[in-house]
C-alpha cells in the first residue's frame, strides 16, 4: 500500500556540480543518472533516490534486499535541500500490516513507533539515557508503562534515596474525580473553528484531518492521509501529527514544483554530516536498546498477564520491526568512516544517490485521489470518502467521525507515569461513548498488599467521562496495577455495543 509508481524523474539536472567542481570530501561522487526505466518507483537495494522538491518531507527512499521499502523524512529549505531530520518509515516486503513509522526529536531520539494495526510505543525522555516507555497494542486491551534506563550501568536517572523501610499506606484512602471533556473539545464548533483557521492560514501543502467521537475530539489517534493520481494502483501515504487544537492532525502532502537549480553536494553534506549522528552515542534509540527495550517490553508484559500467554502479539511486532527498522538503518545510511580512515562522508552518501525523484507531476492540472483514516486502540477503524483535489496544494480539511456506539478507553495514563518511593500518583482515564447507567470501576492493588478501587455510575449528561484516581505512594520497588473497568449496569440491546462494553477493560502497571 505503501510503494507507487507515480515519480517524475528529473530529465535534466540543473547545477548538479557534485563531479564538475571537485569540492573536497566529494571526490568520488557521480552525477545521478537521468534514465527512467520501467519501474522506477524502487530503488536497487544500497542506493538511494534523493526527493528535492521542497513541499515534500521525503528525503531518501532505498529498499532492501528482500523488496523492503525504506524511507526517511525531514524538513528542507525553499530550495529542495533538507534542514532537518524527522522520522522514518519500513516497509516490511511481502508481509500484511508491516510497517512502522518511527518519529524522533531534535537530539534523534526516538519519540514514538506507530504500526499499521493501531499498535503504539511512545518514549518520554526524562534524560539522555532515561525514557518513560508506554506501550499500548491494537485492541486497546494491553498497556503497559514504565521508566527504563538505557543506560544499563543505571546512572541516567537519580531516584530518591530517602529511607522508606517500613513505610505503610495501609488505610490510606484513594480519591476519584470524575470529570467532563473539556468545552474546548466540543466538536461541533470545533469544525466550524478550524476551517476558519486553516482558511486563513493558506494551508499549502498541509492536509488537515479533525478527529471526532461523540462529539468530542480524539487525542492520540493515529491518522495518516493517503494520495494517489487518479488509476495508480497504489497509494503514497502521510503520517499526520497532533498540531494546535486537541483532536487536530497534519499531514504534509507534497503539491506540484518546478525544479531550480539542484545543489546535490550540498544535500550531500547535509546527509554526511547529520545521518551518521543519529546511530552513534544517543541515536534514533541508544546503541544496543533495540533490544534492551523488546526485551524490557516482554517482561513488563507477562508481568501483567501473569505469565507468558501471547497477548498484545502486536506491541512485540512491533518493538521487534522498529529494531529491524534501525538496523537496518544505522548498516544502510551511517557515513561514519572507520577509525584511521579520512572523511569522505559526503562523497560516500552522494555516491548512492543515483536518481533525483519527484512524486508530484509537471502537469499542473493533474488531480490527487485522497482520503485519511484513523485509528484508536480498541475502536474500528474510520474512513473518508476518497475526494480529488489539485496537485497544486491548498488542500481541503477533512473530517473523520468516529461511529458511535462502541464504548472504548481512548487513553489510560499516570502523572508521575514512574513517581519516587512514597510520591502519591493520579491514573487517568479518558472514556468515549459510554451509554448512562453502566457502572465503571477504576481500582489499584500494590504488591505491599494495600488495595483500594472506587465505582462510579455514568451521567446521562457526561457520555464521555474522565475519571481520575489519586493513589498514596508505596515503598520502593513496590509494584502497583491499576484496573479500570466495567462492572455493571450493561444496557441489554443488540452487539456491538452491548459486546464493546462488556468487555471494556484496561490496565497499567507502576514501579516505585
Amino acid at each position: 500500500m505503501f510503494n507507487s509508481g507515480f515519480h517524475r524523474r528529473f530529465n535534466r539536472l540543473i547545477g548538479v556540480l557534485v563531479a564538475a567542481i571537485g569540492i573536497v570530501g566529494l571526490t568520488g561522487a557521480e552525477c545521478p543518472s537521468t534514465g527512467a526505466p520501467a519501474g522506477f518507483g524502487l530503488p536497487v537495494p544500497g542506493e538511494f533516490l534523493y526527493y528535492p522538491n521542497p513541499s515534500d518531507p521525503l528525503l531518501l527512499k532505498t529498499s532492501t534486499a528482500d523488496g523492503g521499502v525504506f524511507e526517511l523524512y525531514g524538513a528542507k529549505d525553499d530550495g529542495g535541500l533538507p534542514t532537518k531530520l524527522d522520522g522514518i518509515h519500513y516497509q516490511k516486503s511481502g508481509v500484511a500490516d508491516s510497517g512502522v513509522w518511527i518519529t524522533f526529536d531534535d537530539k534523534g531520539r526516538a519519540t514514538q513507533l506507530t504500526g499499521e494495526d493501531g499498535s503504539t510505543i511512545q518514549l518520554d525522555w526524562q534524560s539522555a539515557t532515561v525514557a518513560l516507555v508506554t506501550a499500548v497494542d491494537g485492541t486497546g486491551d494491553v498497556q503497559t508503562n514504565f521508566e527504563l534506563d538505557f543506560d544499563q550501568s543505571g546512572s541516567g536517572r537519580q531516584r530518591l534515596t530517602d529511607d522508606v523501610s517500613g513505610h505503610s499506606r495501609n488505610g490510606q484512602p484513594t480519591v476519584l474525580e470524575v470529570l467532563k471533556p473539556d468545552a474546548d473539545r466540543d466538536a461541533s464548533q470545533l469544525v466550524v473553528n478550524q476551517k476558519a483557521r486553516a482558511a486563513a492560514a493558506g494551508r499549502s501543502n498541509k492536509v488537515n484531518v479533525l478527529v471526532t467521537r461523540c462529539g468530542q475530539t480524539v487525542k492520540g489517534a493515529n491518522v495518516f492521509v493517503a494520495f494517489s493520481f487518479p488509476n495508480e494502483p497504489t497509494s503514497q501515504v502521510a503520517l499526520a501529527s497532533p498540531v494546535g487544537i486537541v483532536g487536530n492532525y497534519q499531514a504534509t502532502v507534497p503539491t506540484v514544483w518546478t525544479p531550480n537549480e539542484i545543489q546535490l553536494n550540498e544535500a550531500c553534506s547535509f546527509f554526511a554530516d547529520n545521518l551518521g549522528k543519529l546511530c552513534t552515542g544517543l541515536g534514533l534509540l541508544p546503541q544496543g536498546s533495540d533490544s534492551l527495550l523488546c526485551a524490557e517490553l516482554a517482561i513488563k508484559i507477562d508481568l501483567l498477564a501473569a505469565g507468558p500467554t501471547g497477548e498484545a502479539a502486536g506491541i512485540f511486532a512491533l518493538c521487534q520491526l522498529g529494531a529491524e527498522a534501525v538496523q537496518y538503518y544505522c548498516e544502510t545510511f551511517d557515513a561514519s568512516p572507520a577509525p584511521g580512515v579520512p572523511d569522505n562522508a559526503a562523497g560516500f552518501i552522494c555516491d548512492k544517490i543515483k536518481e533525483l525523484e519527484d512524486r508530484t507531476p509537471l502537469d499542473m492540472s493533474v488531480q490527487y485521489e485522497m482520503y485519511a483514516w484513523a485509528e484508536v486502540p480498541g475502536v474500528p477503524r474510520v474512513q473518508s470518502e476518497k475526494m480529488f483535489v489539485s496537485a497544486v496544494g491548498d488542500f481541503p480539511d477533512i473530517e473523520l467521525n468516529f461511529e458511535d456506539g462502541a464504548a472504548a478507553i481512548t487513553s489510560f495514563t499516570t502523572f508521575p507515569s514512574n513517581p519516587d518511593p512514597n510520591q502519591s500518583y493520579t491514573a487517568t482515564a479518558e472514556l468515549s461513548c459510554m451509554p448512562a447507567g453502566v457502572t465503571l470501576r477504576i481500582s489499584v492493588k500494590g504488591s505491599d498488599g494495600y488495595s483500594n478501587s472506587n465505582e462510579t455510575v455514568v451521567a446521562a449528561d457526561n457520555l464521555n467521562p474522565i475519571l481520575k484516581l489519586t493513589v498514596p505512594g508505596g515503598a520502593a520497588e513496590v509494584r502497583d496495577v491499576i484496573v479500570v473497568e466495567v462492572v455493571g449496569g450493561i444496557p441489554m440491546i443488540e452487539p456491538p455495543f452491548s459486546a464493546s462494553v462488556v468487555d471494556l477493560k484496561r490496565e497499567i502497571s507502576i514501579v516505585f
